[in-house]
């Protein structure tokens, strides 16, 4: 079987990484298309998918190739002559190319990511195979279109599903706890708090962010008569509650317990500098596969977060959670998507056992009464959740397994 897989930005192979090892174990040609009309300047610009981002597969070598347009892509698809096409997840800007490769026969498949392949849900029917990690997610993703009042098909978005399970956990095999943290300087005996830091509304650098957002507003409390109309947001300021007090307590807490503090964000998200210089060490996504993230898991102790859905790794790889909860008044959780979630699906962040969804105001104080050793992960628990959120335990070859599947029923016809 010759596949291809479409490369939007270099991140891509976090996610298609362990699948493409396992085509290559199993025989198969990959070709993987780089997108090379993505944006080269702006936010996301380190993402762009150079050819030189090809990581280095386990089990043979991939056909990397770039493509700037449709057509070009076409000429590709039609030169290899390709019978699967991969993407991660399936956008709107997928459905001209997707009827192009109807034409020539060749089957699409969508690989669910996270959250963000739930935004696109009304489109679930259109590949010919969506792999979704488990049942609750297609059942988030049904809930979503019905709040939405969009319309769907339920029995043929459920023909074309297949749970093959969350297939970026498959890197663990990959990684050596003990050389990580050689090469990151962490000394072998020591425990680590994997801090994920807060990003909302920090990407776009909207004013009132950057208000919030741990600035030293000392010198403003001469102006608390003036302005006493803002007296309750300047006094919870004061108090002690924005992002710098709240990484200077998180020090004190990982001094107090011998912790090592490893900070993990994005280029798009830059640490802050006194965050950077209270981290024992700042990384950002050195490379994909594997993935920095897959690597912090593979030596963390306790993960902290803010409704990061880092949470799946962390506990698929055996790591106790905390996320944090942002005041409502968050305008990037203001959305249908994000209100179904923390209501119906709130266990994805808050399942007793393994992950814990706490108030802003209450991990203050949380950090200051609790030690790590009071955080652990119940193993009954973390096999509860790793059925209904991460599904199969063997995800990368679940995937290629239906892919194969598919293609065979597709030879038959």
């Amino acid at each position: 079987m010759t596949i291809g897989f479409l490369i939007q930005r270099n991140i891509y192979y976090k996610f298609f990484g362990t699948v493409i090892d396992q085509a290559l174990k199993k025989g198969h040609k990959v070709f993987c298309y780089h997108d090379y009309s993505q944006t080269k300047s702006g936010q996301k610009a380190y993402q762009f998918p150079h050819l030189r981002a090809v990581p280095r597969f386990r089990f043979g070598l991939v056909q990397p190739l770039s493509f700037a347009n449709d057509e070009e892509l076409l000429d590709l698809i039609k030169k290899h002559k390709i019978e699967v096409l991969v993407s991660l997840n399936f956008p709107p800007y997928s459905l001209n190319l997707q009827k192009k490769t109807k034409l020539l026969n060749i089957k699409w498949i969508a690989l669910q990511q996270g959250l963000d392949s739930l935004v696109w849900a009304d489109l679930s029917s259109e590949p010919d195979l969506s792999l979704y990690y488990s049942r609750a997610w297609l059942d988030f993703s049904l809930a979503y279109l019905e709040k939405q009042k969009l319309t769907f098909n339920q029995e043929i978005i459920e023909k074309k599903t297949c749970f093959s399970g969350f297939p970026e956990i498959d890197q663990i095999k990959l990684v050596n706890p003990y050389e990580i943290k050689k090469r990151w300087g962490i000394p072998e005996e020591q425990k680590v708090l994997l801090f994920l830091p807060f990003t909302f509304g920090s990407t776009n650098d909207r004013f009132w962010a950057r208000f919030i957002y741990g600035n030293d507003l000392s010198f403003l409390k001469p102006l608390f008569g003036i302005f006493s109309f803002k007296r309750k947001f300047f006094q919870q300021i004061f108090k002690g509650e924005n992002d710098l007090m709240f990484c200077r307590l998180l020090k004190d807490f990982c001094q107090r317990n011998d912790v090592f503090l490893l900070v993990k964000s994005r280029r798009k998200d830059l640490v802050k500098p006194y965050l950077s210089k209270l981290a024992d060490k700042v990384l950002y996504d050195e490379q994909e596969y594997p993935s920095t993230i897959i690597e912090c898991f593979a030596v963390a102790n306790l993960c902290l977060n803010f409704l990061s859905t880092a949470v799946l790794e962390s506990v698929a790889l055996g790591c106790p959670n905390i996320s944090v909860l942002p005041s409502n008044g968050y305008k990037d959780i203001q959305n249908p998507l994000w209100e179904l979630l923390l209501n119906k699906y709130r266990d994805i962040f808050d399942f007793k056992g393994v992950s814990q969804l706490i108030s802003l105001r209450d991990v203050f104080l949380l950090l200051k009464e609790k030690n790590l050793n009071d955080f652990t992960l119940n193993k009954q628990a973390q096999e509860e959740y790793l059925k209904k959120y991460i599904g199969s335990k063997d995800p990368s070859k679940k995937a290629i397994d239906a892919i194969e599947k598919l293609a065979m029923k597709q030879s038959r016809t």
